[in-house]
C-alpha cells in the first residue's frame, strides 16, 4: 500500500509492527508489516537509529519516560505517533521491553499494535498540552497520571518492598510499646517527685503540729496548775471541775489540707497517664491499621492481578492489559509477566503469520503440482501424437488413395445400381478419413506440435466475432438466440483463425448444453481482476485484461466436472458425439496467446448456465 504525504494509515486489528534494537537504539530487526506500512526497505532501516520513526508532534517527555522505564528493566507501554518514509503517519500502542540473554541485557524489542479509541484520544490531548507546556500531569511507564500529594505519596509508598513494609510495621509496634513505657516512667517519676515534695511538706507541718501540741499542753498544764493553786487559796473546799478547753492548732487543719492535696494530685496524675496511654494506643492502632491495609493492598491486589494475567496467558490470550506498576517483589514479578506477555504475543502473531505463509506455500505447491501434472499430460500426448501421427497419416494417405482408385473403378462400372453403391461407400470412407485427419490436427494443435514459426494473422476482434456469429446463426434453430455486446476498440493479440476456431467450439458447446433452446451471449470488454485463478493452468490472475466471454442459459457444469474439462480426451457427451479435444484445444490456443480461462457455472438455479471468460493481456 502506498502512503501519500501527510496521510494517516490506520492500523487494522491484524497489523503487528515489530522492531528490535541494540542497547543504543540502533535497529537490528524489522518485520514485514513495518516494511509494508512505512514504505521503508529493510536495507534502509537495519543499522539506523530507531528515532527514524519519530514524528515531530511527539513531545520529548514521552521518550524521556520511555528510556527511563526500559533502562530500569521495566516494560514501557504507551501511545506513540510514528511517521512513514513519505511523510505519512500512524498511531500505535507500543510495548517496549528489554531483551535478555540469560541475565545479560542485550537490547530492546518494540511491539506495536492498533491503539484503542479512548487511549488514542487521551494521548492526542495530553501530547498537545505537553507541546504547549500546559500539561498538568506526568508520565509514568508510558501512562498519563495526574499530579497530587496523595497520588505521589501512594506512588512512592507502593514502590517500597513488602519486607520493608512489614519491618516498618513491626518497628512501629515496638516503638509504640517503648514510647508508652518511657512516657509512663516519666509521668510516674514526676508523680513520685511531686508526692515526695508534698510528703516532705506534710512531715514538716506534722513536726510543727507536734511541737505546737507539746507547747500548748505544757502551757495548758501550767495554767491549770496556777488555776488550781488559786482556787485552793480562795476556796479550799471546792474542786476544780473544769479546765481550759484544748484548742486545736491551726497547723492541724493545714495538715489535713496537705493530705487532701496529695490525694487529689495523685489521682489527677494517674488519670493523665491513663488518658495519654489510651490516646497513644488509639493512634498507634489507627496507624497500624492503615499500614496493615496498605500492606494487604500491596500483596492481595497485585496477586489478583498476577492471577488474572496468568489465567489469560494460559487460555492463549497474550494481549493482556496490565495496569499495576510497582518496584516491590510482586511488582517485579508482574513486570516479568508483562514482558513475557509482550514476547508471547509477538511469537504467537509471528507463528500465525508463518502458518498462513505455510498454508499459502502448500496451496502454491498444490497449484504447481497440478501444473506439473498438466504439463506431464501434455508431454504424454505430445509423445503419443509425435509417435503415431506420421504413421497414421501414411495409413490415411493409403486409405484415401485406394478409395480414390475405387472411385475411378466405380466410374467405369456398367451396372448403375452397383456403381451407385460403390460411390456411396467411397464417399463414406472419404468422410471418415477426413474426420481422422481432423482428429490428428487437433491432437497436434493440443500437443503444440504445430510449427511455431507459422504466420499469424491478427484482424480486428470485432470483425472475427461477427464472422463467427454470421456463420453460426444458420446452424442454430429458432429455439436459440444470439446476443452480442462488443467493444469495437478492443483487439485481442491472437491469430484470427485460432480465434475463429475458439469461438466456434465454445458456441457449439453452449448450444449442446441447452437441449430445449436458450440464449447465447457474447461480450468483449476491458476488466480488472483480483485473486482469480485460471481453471486451465491454475495461475493466480491480477490486473487489467480484455475479457471475451461466452455465456449460455443451460443446466450448468458441476465443479467436479469443471476441474477436468480441459483434460485431453475428457468429454461428457455420449460415445461417438465428442472427441474430448475441443476444450483442450481451446485452452492450448488461448494460452499460446498469453491468455487464461475462467469458468463460472451455476447448477442450483435454473437458466443460469455457464460462462467461459477468456482473459487476454491489454
Amino acid at each position: 500500500m502506498t502512503i501519500l504525504k501527510n496521510d494517516e494509515y490506520v492500523l487494522t486489528n491484524t497489523d503487528i509492527i515489530v522492531t528490535k534494537t541494540d542497547l543504543q537504539g540502533f535497529i537490528t530487526f524489522v518485520n514485514d508489516d513495518l516494511i509494508r506500512i512505512t514504505g521503508f526497505t529493510r536495507q534502509e532501516l537495519l543499522g539506523r537509529n530507531h528515532n527514524i520513526f519519530r514524528h515531530s508532534d511527539m513531545p520529548s517527555e514521552v521518550f524521556s519516560d520511555l528510556w527511563r522505564t526500559i533502562l530500569s528493566g521495566c516494560t514501557w507501554t504507551g501511545v506513540i505517533k510514528n511517521k512513514s518514509k513519505d511523510g505519512g503517519f500512524y498511531w500505535v500502542k507500543a510495548d517496549v521491553t528489554p531483551i535478555y540473554d540469560g541475565n545479560v541485557l542485550i537490547g530492546y524489542m518494540s511491539v506495536r499494535r492498533k491503539p484503542s479509541a479512548d487511549k488514542l484520544s487521551e494521548a492526542k490531548k495530553a501530547y498537545a498540552q505537553m507541546k504547549e507546556g500546559k500539561f498538568k500531569g506526568e508520565l509514568r511507564y508510558g501512562q498519563l497520571v495526574k499530579k497530587g500529594f496523595f497520588l505521589t505519596t501512594h506512588y512512592k509508598l507502593s514502590n517500597i518492598s513488602i519486607v520493608t513494609k512489614l519491618g516498618g510495621l513491626v518497628g512501629l509496634a515496638s516503638f509504640v510499646v517503648v514510647l508508652l513505657a518511657v512516657i509512663d516512667h516519666i509521668n510516674l517519676s514526676r508523680l513520685n517527685d511531686n508526692n515526695q515534695q508534698l510528703f516532705m511538706q506534710v512531715q514538716s507541718y506534722s513536726n510543727q503540729v507536734n511541737r505546737a501540741y507539746t507547747e500548748q499542753i505544757k502551757l495548758l498544764e501550767h495554767e491549770n496548775a496556777l488555776l488550781k493553786d488559786k482556787v485552793a487559796l480562795y476556796e479550799p473546799s471546792s474542786e476544780l471541775s473544769a479546765v481550759k478547753v484544748f484548742k486545736k492548732p491551726k497547723e492541724e487543719t493545714k495538715l489535713t489540707d496537705y493530705f487532701y492535696q496529695v490525694k487529689t494530685s495523685s489521682n489527677q496524675s494517674l488519670l493523665n497517664i491513663q488518658n495519654i496511654n489510651i490516646f497513644l494506643v488509639f493512634m498507634a492502632l489507627i496507624v497500624m491499621n492503615f499500614l496493615c491495609e496498605f500492606i494487604s493492598r500491596s500483596i492481595i491486589q497485585p496477586l489478583k492481578e498476577a492471577t488474572r494475567v496468568l489465567t489469560e496467558i494460559s487460555s492463549g490470550n497474550y494481549r493482556v492489559p496490565i495496569e499495576y506498576r510497582s518496584k516491590s517483589e510482586i511488582g517485579l514479578m508482574i513486570e516479568a509477566l508483562r514482558s513475557t506477555s509482550v514476547r508471547l504475543g509477538f511469537d504467537t502473531a509471528n507463528e500465525k503469520k508463518i502458518n498462513i505463509q505455510m498454508t499459502k506455500a502448500l496451496e502454491t505447491n498444490q497449484v504447481l503440482n497440478h501444473q506439473v501434472n498438466q504439463m506431464q499430460k501434455i508431454e504424454s500426448i505430445s509423445r503419443l501424437t509425435s509417435g503415431i501421427a506420421h504413421d497414421f497419416n501414411n495409413i490415411l494417405a493409403a486409405i484415401i488413395g485406394y478409395n480414390q482408385l475405387n472411385t475411378f473403378v466405380a466410374e467405369d462400372c456398367q451396372d448403375p445400381q452397383f456403381k451407385e453403391e460403390i460411390l456411396f461407400n467411397t464417399d463414406q470412407v472419404n468422410i471418415a478419413s477426413l474426420r481422422a485427419v481432423g482428429l490428428i490436427k487437433k491432437m497436434m494443435a493440443y500437443s503444440r506440435q504445430n510449427p511455431t514459426n507459422k504466420e499469424i494473422e491478427i484482424r480486428p476482434t470485432y470483425d472475427v466475432i461477427n464472422e463467427v456469429l454470421d456463420m453460426m446463426r444458420p446452424a442454430l434453430t429458432s429455439l436459440f438466440q444470439l446476443h452480442a455486446e462488443i467493444d469495437s476498440d478492443l483487439i485481442i493479440q491472437i491469430d484470427s483463425t485460432e480465434l475463429h476456431q475458439i469461438l466456434t467450439n465454445l458456441i457449439v458447446n453452449a448450444r449442446d448444453a441447452m437441449q430445449h433452446g436458450g440464449n447465447v451471449s457474447i461480450s468483449l470488454k476491458q476488466v480488472t481482476k483480483h485473486d482469480l485463478i485460471c481453471n486451465a493452468c491454475i495461475e493466480t490472475l491480477e490486473g487489467d485484461f480484455i475479457e471475451l466471454s461466452i455465456s449460455d442459459t443451460g443446466t450448468g457444469i458441476d465443479q467436479k466436472v469443471i476441474d477436468h474439462i480441459f483434460d485431453p480426451f475428457f468429454t461428457t457427451k455420449p460415445v461417438g458425439e465428442g472427441t474430448g479435444l475441443g476444450l483442450s484445444t481451446v485452452s492450448g490456443m488461448v494460452h499460446d496467446a498469453g491468455g487464461h480461462i475462467i469458468v463460472q457455472s451455476n447448477t442450483t438455479e435454473p437458466n443460469q448456465g455457464t460462462t467461459f471468460k477468456l482473459l487476454f493481456s491489454v
